[in-house]
């Protein structure tokens, strides 16, 4: 029979083993198998012979650093070590549409809204060899926060050539339509536009 002096050196011991075992760990994911990253931890020489899952949110990559939290005597890879933030781009944070058009955000402050303009008239106003039509305001599904690089085109049968004329060019620039030629008669023009620029 045990007595309390052996019984506690044993629990000494046990305490001691998984005090060794860090909360968390950091390695490098070194190949992907069954669906499950392979781990090059810190410090060691060689990569692990097991898989090790990881939450929902992270997608693995083979090169990415990564860290680990312990779990019922195992480690979960909790997500990626970014420390180059300058070379990681924006993370899509906000998306949707209203009706001004749709608009996408992300988190380095990039945004891009697209729309479309209708137009029914006539191209007979002149700009040197060029005739114009004003198609109208350009309302933007949210603003920008300085003029954003602006691009668009027409439909292919009463094709023309969009640009600004003015208006406010942060939240709804005005838009002429320009042909070589006149279109004589009343025609619609429909326009599709992209505006990508900074939205903080």
């Amino acid at each position: 029979m045990i007595n309390s002096l052996d019984f506690t050196e044993i629990i000494r011991k046990i305490v001691q083993e998984e005090l060794k075992e860090t909360a968390y760990k950091i390695g490098t994911i070194t190949s992907i198998v069954s669906g499950k990253p392979r781990i090059m931890f810190d410090g060691e020489a060689v990569a692990s012979g097991k898989g090790y899952s990881f939450i929902q949110s992270y997608a693995p990559n083979v090169g990415d650093r990564v860290l680990l939290s312990r779990m019922s005597g195992t480690y979960i890879i909790t997500g990626k070590i970014i420390t180059d933030t300058a070379n990681q781009g924006g993370s899509l944070i906000e998306s949707g549409s209203n009706t001004n058009g749709y608009y996408t955000r992300f988190s380095d402050g990039t945004q891009i809204c697209t729309g479309t303009l209708t137009k029914t008239g006539v191209a007979d106003s002149t700009w040197g060899s060029l005739y114009y039509i004003e198609l109208g305001n350009a309302p933007y599904a949210k603003p920008f926060i300085s003029k954003p690089h602006f691009s668009g085109s027409g439909d292919s049968l009463n094709t023309i050539i969009p640009g600004y004329r003015g208006g406010n060019l942060t939240t709804t620039p005005t838009v002429e339509g320009y042909r070589a030629v006149t279109s004589v008669v009343s025609v619609t023009y429909t326009f599709s536009y992209v505006a990508i620029g900074k939205w903080k």
